[in-house]
Formats: structure tokens, C-alpha cells, sequence
């Protein structure tokens, strides 16, 4: 094994086998096991991908899926709608909107082959997680400060969807692409709302 991989794949099911190791110093020796457990995971976008059925027998097979659309909406949108109660109709209305754009976004970036993890990238993880630090941003807000014009809170939304995704980015390249999808959504999911007033510096 060129790259030492299956002897600590045997010492593990040797010790989940007989709880039990024995000292290398003095063969005679066996030393016991007690009050261990273990939790082992696996990186579901590198590596391998197959585990020694051996040590896989040993653990409880638990598997996590990204969340749908209708999930994340569903955890979402009602904590925006509650919060925004106390803002103008204008705002309120943009509740769905904004949640639609949002997921849309995770989407569209998760799909992207720009935004995929590499050696040079790989903090480009992309996940629910993003979409709860922008509207952890969305919920600090304060209903005085957005009377009227829709657009004022819309570019909170904008600025928490730069700070989560754009702030991590490396590359010129990575942050135009980012942008584009950003205006691509506001424009398909914020309809009657000025481009121009949103994006503006």
C-alpha cells in the first residue's frame, strides 16, 4: 500500500472487533478497550468514495442530502415574514421574492463550474449555512430606517448576499461571475423594482 492507507483501516477494525490492542514493547501484554466511541464522516465531493466493508460493518450509516428548494423555504420564509410585520406593505411584499431570489442564487452557484471546490478554492463551500448568515443579516434590521421604497431593503439583501458569497472569492473572474448571477435573479424574482437603483454603488 503505497500510501499507507489500509493499516490504520485494519487497527480500527481490529479495535472495534476485539476492543482490545496488544503492545508492540511486550507481545504479552493486552491492554483493554474501555469507554471509547467512535464517529467517523466522510467528504462527499473528494476522495474515495468506498469504505472497507470490514470497518463499515462497525457503524451506523447515516446520510445527509442538500435541502430542497421547498425545505429551505419552508425554515425560512415564515421567520422573514414574521420579522418584516413592522415594515411597509411595499417590503412585505417582497417577502416571497426575496426567498425565491435567494434560493435561486444557491442554485445557480451550486451549479456553477466556477464555484467549485479545488486546491486553489477549497473554501468554495457552498451550503444552507450561506443562506442562514443572509437572513441572520435581513433579520437585524430595523423597520424605521426602511420606510417607503422597497429598493432600501432590497439592497440589504444585496450587500448580505455580497458579504456570504463574493467576500470569499479569489478571483476578479469569480466576483464578475458571482454579480452576474446576482443580477441575473433580481431580475427574474424582483419584478417592477429599478435595476439601476439596486445596483448602484
Amino acid at each position: 500500500d503505497l500510501y499507507f492507507t489500509q493499516q490504520p483501516i485494519m487497527l480500527l477494525c481490529q479495535i472495534l472487533s476485539y476492543w482490545m490492542v496488544y503492545d508492540r514493547e511486550c507481545l504479552a501484554e493486552r491492554k483493554d478497550l474501555v469507554d471509547i466511541q467512535f464517529v467517523s464522516c466522510m467528504n462527499p465531493k473528494a476522495g474515495s468514495f468506498m469504505v472497507n466493508m470490514r470497518l463499515q460493518r462497525h457503524h451506523t450509516i447515516l446520510t445527509t442530502f442538500t435541502p430542497t428548494a421547498d425545505m429551505i423555504s419552508g425554515i425560512y420564509n415564515p421567520i422573514l415574514a414574521h420579522h418584516l410585520k413592522s415594515f411597509d406593505t411595499g417590503i412585505q411584499k417582497q417577502c416571497d421574492s426575496i426567498m425565491n431570489a435567494t434560493i435561486d442564487a444557491l442554485q445557480t452557484i451550486l451549479n456553477n463550474p466556477a464555484f467549485l471546490p479545488s486546491a486553489k478554492k477549497f473554501h468554495y463551500q457552498f451550503n444552507l449555512r450561506d443562506i442562514a448568515n443572509i437572513f441572520q443579516g435581513l433579520l437585524n434590521t430595523d423597520c424605521n430606517l426602511y420606510r417607503g421604497n422597497p429598493v432600501k431593503y432590497l439592497r440589504v439583501w444585496l450587500h448580505e448576499m455580497n458579504r456570504v458569497f463574493v467576500d470569499r472569492l479569489v478571483s476578479q473572474s469569480d466576483m464578475q461571475e458571482m454579480q452576474g448571477i446576482f443580477e441575473k435573479v433580481a431580475k427574474k424574482h424582483f419584478n417592477g423594482v429599478n435595476m439601476e437603483d439596486l445596483f448602484s454603488e
